[in-house]
């Protein structure tokens, strides 16, 4: 951790909760110093400028999480090449194809249940191949074609998350 001035000494930061607190995600009281926030768009490559002069000063970080987010970003890629760049290990979670092609997953509200497949706004379906991460554009024609339906019969509350563990590199790659 580095030292930032905008955050006093002893206040507990805004990522704490009561179920993640600080003792249990730094496995210690308190930190070794004070904590760095970086707050920028995880989907502009400029903007991880500042992440990466940090890495190239105090070093990788030992593990990086990356949970629910790629499925949401327009250029999911920006995030997947930062990755490794900044962390030695890491984990991805993302919602698994069957969660993504199960109709009437989200309640909208006045409507009720959504005929819809999966997270409306998530904007790709995850897969992996041979080691590799792979991302599908979550296209106009999933919605009607019945083949997916298939997919979404099988998601259960057990597979809700594809979790891919990678070391050194993260092979990912967008499939069009």
């Amino acid at each position: 951790f580095v030292v930032d001035d905008r955050v006093p000494k002893g206040a507990e930061v805004g990522c704490f909760t009561q179920q993640f607190n600080r003792i249990r995600c730094c496995r210690e009281e308190e930190p070794i110093g004070r904590l760095q926030r970086f707050h920028f768009d995880i989907t502009s490559p400029a903007a991880w400028q500042p992440l990466y002069e940090h890495v190239e000063k105090h070093g990788r970080f030992d593990f990086a999480i990356c949970s629910h987010v790629l499925e949401d970003v327009l250029d999911p890629r920006v995030v997947a090449d930062a990755l490794p760049r900044i962390a030695k290990a890491g984990i991805v979670r993302v919602p698994t194809k069957y969660h993504e092609f199960e109709r009437g997953r989200e309640n909208m509200s006045d409507l009720g249940v959504s005929p819809y497949r999966g997270s409306i706004h998530h904007r790709y379906v995850y897969t992996i191949r041979d080691g590799e991460m792979l991302a599908v554009p979550k296209l106009p024609f999933m919605e009607v074609d019945p083949v997916y339906d298939i997919l979404g019969e099988m998601s259960r509350r057990d597979n809700a998350d594809l979790n891919f563990l990678w070391e050194g590199s993260l092979p990912f790659q967008i499939l069009n």
